[in-house]
């Protein structure tokens, strides 16, 4: 633990470096769910570019079933991206417990 003095030191310079560049403690204090969200972000964005390499190598080779599979993979990877974003076709996710409108799973 930190006594009164260095408690005090580490206020002030908290303060001046938020006062300096709050976009930095922003990033810095988002915590790890933030940190996790950008990976699955990544990893989504990834899967889709490898379903679509493994797509054209099928169409390539005159594969069926390396396309079929390709184009799986592309839509596991963009179904892990809009589930990560948040993106829904009617908007918004419904908040937990709440009424789940007409709209929520439907292109209307």
């Amino acid at each position: 633990m930190l006594n009164g003095h260095e408690q005090r030191v580490l206020t002030a310079i908290e303060q001046q470096l938020l006062a300096e560049d709050p976009d930095l403690c922003r990033t810095l204090s988002a915590g790890p769910e933030a940190v996790r969200r950008r990976w699955c972000l990544a990893a989504a964005v990834t899967t889709i570019a490898f379903g679509l390499l493994v797509a054209v190598g099928g169409l390539l080779l005159l594969s069926l079933g390396l396309t079929f599979f390709g184009c799986l993979v592309a839509g596991a990877g963009w179904t892990g991206y809009l589930y990560v974003r948040g993106a829904t076709a009617g908007g918004d996710r419904p908040e937990p417990g709440g009424d789940v409108g007409p709209t929520w799973w439907t292109w209307a």
